[in-house]
């Protein structure tokens, strides 16, 4: 019998893998139709091929341990001359992928090959620096403002809504101290429009496997979709922003939000976490608001046309 699956039937290298065992695929293959076994795997199992390999389509050391798990896990062995599962794309496999594939496009059609968490950044980076680029606009016509009392004059509209900078910066509570806040912002929405302009040269997708070791809230089984070696930071690790396979899966809001955040780790300046949100957010003293990630994506988006305070992050994640 053909295969059936609408992933695999009619694919002559599936339909001859099914039938003779000279059309094995093994690893070292690379194509479409290993992008297809890419896709089952994480249809299937839920598993997430490494980037190098989704993005080429290449039967790798990856992709090899996703079959062999795989086979394992439903015990896909040929007693004639077998003990235990290979890593191979044979002819027991194919039907086995294929029939599972077939009952799970009965209740929807196969999801496209998994999108590449660092190209899910470089998508929203355009978003993110039309945020950044309107806080240094905003920032710099307050701080005209400050040096001029009277001598400028701002309209009421939203673009010139200096309150924000009490919601988020909470500048109203060290009036003495506005002046050095309003340089260390300017300094520090210029470095991180600089780190988006470069994004594809400091970022970088990693497997499950580099997150673990390199974040320890991953190797707990956090959610965490991205996170930022600083420049600053001591030689232990290359700086630069990560991305992980729950990325992609946000909203193109939260992405950008997520993706200004880690520009604000990325650049060093001890800009740490805290609040996003809630009576911790609105109590935090000047300093602590200046240094605190969450806020330099919520006030961005909120000087940004329509001009509302959203507050995009993870406690918006399909936004």
């Amino acid at each position: 019998m053909p295969l059936q699956s609408k992933l695999f039937g009619g694919d002559p290298v599936f339909e001859a893998c099914l039938l003779k065992d000279s059309a094995h695929i093994t690893p070292g293959a690379k194509g479409k139709h290993v992008s297809k076994i890419h896709t089952a795997l994480a249809v299937l199992d839920n598993y997430a091929v490494a980037a190098g390999e989704l993005s080429s389509g290449a039967y790798g050391g990856s992709t090899a341990a996703g079959v062999l798990a795989y086979k394992r896990k439903r015990k896909i062995i040929n007693p004639s001359y077998q003990t235990q599962a290979d890593n191979i794309v044979g002819k027991m496999t194919i039907a086995a992928l294929d029939a599972e594939m077939f009952e799970n496009e009965k209740v929807s059609p196969p999801p496209p090959p998994a999108k590449d968490p660092k190209d899910a950044a470089l998508e929203v980076r355009d978003r993110a620096l039309l945020w950044t680029n309107n806080a240094l606009r905003l920032i710099q016509a307050y701080r005209h403002f400050l040096k001029t009392p009277g001598g400028l004059i701002f309209d009421s509209s939203p673009l010139f809504d200096f309150t924000t900078f009490a919601i988020h910066f909470q500048m109203h509570k060290d009036r003495q101290n506005e002046f050095r806040y309003l340089w260390e912002l300017d300094q520090h929405y210029t470095s991180i429009r600089l780190s988006l302009s470069k994004l594809d040269a400091i970022s970088h997708t990693v497997t499950d496997e580099v997150a673990a070791a390199e974040s320890p809230d991953y190797a707990k089984g956090g959610f965490i979709p991205a996170y930022a070696w600083p420049v600053n930071y001591p030689p232990k690790m290359a700086p630069g922003i990560r991305f992980t396979k729950h990325f992609p899966n946000l909203g193109p809001n939260c992405r950008a939000a997520i993706l200004l955040h880690e520009c604000s780790h990325y650049i060093g300046h001890n800009i740490m976490d805290g609040p996003e949100k809630g009576p911790a957010y609105d109590a935090m003293s000047t300093d602590r608001a200046v240094h605190n990630a969450c806020c330099y994506p919520n006030f961005a988006e909120h000087v940004t046309p329509p001009f509302r305070d959203e507050r995009y992050g993870l406690s918006r994640p399909n936004d």
